[in-house]
């Protein structure tokens, strides 16, 4: 009887480690998913580097952004301290808007932003918001960063001309 116990116990062992095993691989990539918030996809590295065609930006603090409705991650709005500001780039509507919260990315729109300020780009400010509105056209931009660099590897942001 005591055999067949201990026998009981490994299968149910095994068993529960051969459920716990390899988890699906996700086919949709990141996204935040809310019912009363607006989804967006987060930046993230990549083996190749990310192009967007943007045709609006909004540069606006954490927390305006959550107010607004947007759903960010936990690990954002938890850490206002390390990500105050963020970045939701609109791209073509059959996709989702891109967050962008990094502080090197940040860093490379911001320098970005000045250029094309420079070049007469209108930009919009309403309190501590800033919007760039391309209308019909596009600017591509692109994201870059090495993965072979750590956690902590920069972000690289290009504009590219068309």
């Amino acid at each position: 009887m005591k055999k067949m116990n201990i026998e009981t116990v490994i299968l149910v062992s095994i068993f529960s480690l051969l459920m716990a095993g390899k988890k699906k691989q996700k086919l949709f990539g990141q996204m935040t998913l809310g019912l009363n918030s607006m989804a967006l996809e987060y930046l993230r590295t990549d083996k190749k580097a990310k192009v967007v065609n943007v045709r609006r930006i909004l540069w606006l603090p954490v927390l305006d952004a959550q107010h607004e409705g947007y759903a960010l991650p936990t690990w954002v709005t938890d850490n206002i301290d390390k990500y105050e500001w963020c970045c939701i780039l609109y791209g073509e509507r059959a996709t989702m808007p891109l967050l962008v919260y990094q502080t090197t990315a940040l860093r490379g729109l911001e320098s970005g932003f000045s250029k094309l300020e420079e070049q007469g780009a209108n930009i919009l400010t309403t309190n501590r918001t800033l919007e760039i509105d391309f209308g019909d056209n596009v600017q591509q931009i692109s994201f870059y960063r090495n993965e072979k660099g750590g956690r902590f590897a920069p972000f690289h942001v290009e504009f590219i001309d068309e």
